[in-house]
């Protein structure tokens, strides 16, 4: 079992960005706004706008967060899906869903668009999304706010007329909290381990996504083993291409169990997005618990759960294609190829 970090509420870390969206999105006026949140990739778009949702929701007639916009799109009717979500967010209480209505039925947009609302697209990478989820902003009640999040995709925000906020990297002290509230636990002193956590922290750049990986691979070692990581650390990154992201991951999965590691390999390819109960299902065996693996996972901050589903970091995505591409030889690794790496146990 792992150690339990020092600090379960990573928000804690990005106070201070978290006021400052806040206070650019101004929630006082009576107009209508539609605001982006932009920035590079595990620069902690969603965290903070799930945190924005959490500290102004109460203050507006219906709220709907739509996550992983993107990924969803690109499903079987994903748009009309997530615009079904959003009406029923908005419409209906939790837990009394039983009314069912056609998603372009007009008496609920007209239902909608006379409330205060609070709406979250996050993860857009098209201007089509925003144009099918939120056309009409100024159509929504007075107050209403639309808030975006997307990488680096700025021409969506600009072409839709789109307020625009840059999220920051984190400088210290906000970088060193995010870490050790990853890295070190309540029975460590902080004492014995700042020195090597401001040293630690310099290698992330300021990205959360880092922060919390490389302190989740530290979490529970002592002093000596910091040391040794770090020296490793600084070696490989001065002699080779990789960031500290690719470092980072290359040192949990070592340390992962052989399931564990396959598991996490499963959920980039084909369980992302996917239902808990299903993703337990399917990967199910006698000597292997599914629900385990989860655990374990989400500890190591490879994996997030929102709304009963698995979710796994774009970064994350990217990294374990590019680390099979590399095992094959050919840089357009599929689904397909990815089973038969499986199957035959060649990594």
């Amino acid at each position: 079992m792992m150690p339990e970090p020092c600090v379960k509420d990573e928000l804690a870390a990005e106070e201070s960005i978290l006021k400052d969206v806040i206070k650019f999105i101004n929630i006082q006026p009576e107009d209508v706004r539609m605001i982006g949140i932009h920035g590079i990739n595990g620069i902690g778009k969603t965290t903070i706008a799930k945190a924005i949702c959490n500290k102004i929701s109460s203050q507006f007639e219906g709220v709907s967060f739509l996550a992983n916009v993107k990924k969803v799109s690109k499903e079987y009717f994903g748009l009309q899906r997530l615009q079904e979500q959003l009406f029923c967010d908005i419409l209906l209480p939790r837990g009394n869903r039983e009314i069912i209505f056609h998603a372009r039925n007009n008496v609920s947009k007209d239902m909608i668009f006379h409330r205060k609302v609070l709406i979250f697209l996050d993860d857009v990478d098209s201007l089509e999304q925003v144009q099918f989820l939120a056309a009409e902003p100024e159509s929504f009640g007075k107050g209403s706010r639309i808030i975006l999040t997307t990488s680096l995709h700025q021409y969506i925000l600009t072409e839709h007329g789109v307020e625009q906020y840059e999220l920051p990297k984190l400088e210290f002290p906000e970088d060193f909290r995010l870490f050790t509230q990853h890295a070190t636990t309540k029975q460590q002193s902080l004492c014995n381990y700042f020195g090597l956590s401001r040293r630690a922290t310099e290698y992330c750049g300021g990205l959360p996504l880092p922060l919390k990986v490389f302190g989740s691979f530290l979490l529970g070692k002592t002093p000596e083993n910091w040391v040794c990581a770090l020296e490793h650390i600084e070696r490989c990154l001065g002699e080779s291409d990789m960031n500290i992201l690719d470092l980072a991951l290359r040192a949990i999965l070592k340390e992962l169990s052989q399931q564990k590691k396959d598991m996490f390999f499963d959920v980039a390819f084909f369980f992302n997005g996917e239902h808990i109960s299903f993703v337990t299902k399917m990967l199910r065996t006698p000597d292997f618990s599914p629900e385990d693996g989860i655990t374990v996972l989400s500890d190591r901050c490879l994996l997030t759960i929102s709304d009963q589903k698995l979710w796994m970091h774009d970064s994350y995505k990217r990294w374990v294609r590019k680390w099979f591409a590399n095992k094959i030889g050919d840089k357009r690794v599929k689904e397909a190829d990815y089973a038969v790496i499986m199957m035959s146990k060649m990594y």
